[in-house]
């Protein structure tokens, strides 16, 4: 009734579940996962696509692992850098990110597509007193992902602005928020926002939106609800 691959999970998480229990012990990570989904894979299959959606919600089947879903290449290149940086958190070099005294760290998450228009957002928030910790582009996809998770564990509150950002780049950091914890963040966000300018329904399951505002473009833009938000970090 479950395929070889529900069944792989299941002991690799058991397996890990266990590892945790002398983890303290041993004073460091001795086993690591990975779990890959393809970016676009078609799930015709109706057991097989609830099994992938589980994946992504269930935090027993996610025991000591990191969701990736990225093209093939990218997971190549993610699994040799978990092979040779055995000193890392999840396989990603956790770096120390440059902190302010006295001011709270706001970390904008976006995509490519909307370099140009989160321009105005980071003004604000860096005129209210904020230091605004910024989604890195340069470097290799390592790199990239080493600098995000970094500035996951480490920012006090996060918005995610997606206005031109397709739905698959949103759910995959909206499940990087939710795992945050797991990836070495000692203390939960003071608050995560969603920004979304999309005229379609988000189709966002309860899992994804756990402790997230979420808030879509009004003609006036965002501005009410980004000072709320702002006020509330104060």
């Amino acid at each position: 009734t479950r395929s070889i691959i529900e069944i792989e999970n299941k002991l690799a998480s058991d397996h890990s579940n266990l590892v945790s229990i002398t983890q303290e012990v041993l004073g460091k990570d001795v086993f690591s996962r990975v779990i890959w989904v393809a970016p676009y894979a078609k799930l015709n299959d109706e057991r097989q696509r609830i099994f992938v959606e589980n994946i992504k919600r269930d935090s027993e089947s996610l025991s000591g692992a990191e969701v990736i879903q990225t093209p093939f290449e990218d997971l190549k290149s993610i699994i040799w850098n978990e092979l040779i940086h055995t000193q890392t958190n999840n396989g990603f070099l956790i770096k120390k990110i440059k902190k302010n005294p006295g001011q709270k760290s706001i970390y904008v998450i976006f995509d490519r597509s909307d370099a140009v228009v989160v321009e105005s957002l980071v003004e604000k928030i860096s005129m209210n007193g904020f230091q605004v910790l910024l989604t890195h582009f340069e470097g290799n996809i390592l790199e990239q992902r080493s600098d995000h998770i970094s500035k996951l564990v480490q920012s006090d509150a996060a918005i995610v602005f997606a206005e031109n950002a397709n739905i698959q780049w949103l759910k995959m950091k909206l499940l990087d928020l939710l795992k945050a914890p797991g990836l070495g963040r000692a203390n939960p966000f003071l608050t995560k926002i969603l920004l979304s300018g999309s005229n379609e329904k988000l189709e966002l399951s309860t899992n994804e939106t756990i402790g997230l505002n979420i808030v879509e473009k009004k003609n006036y833009g965002y501005e009410n609800e980004i000072t709320q938000f702002l006020d509330k970090i104060k």
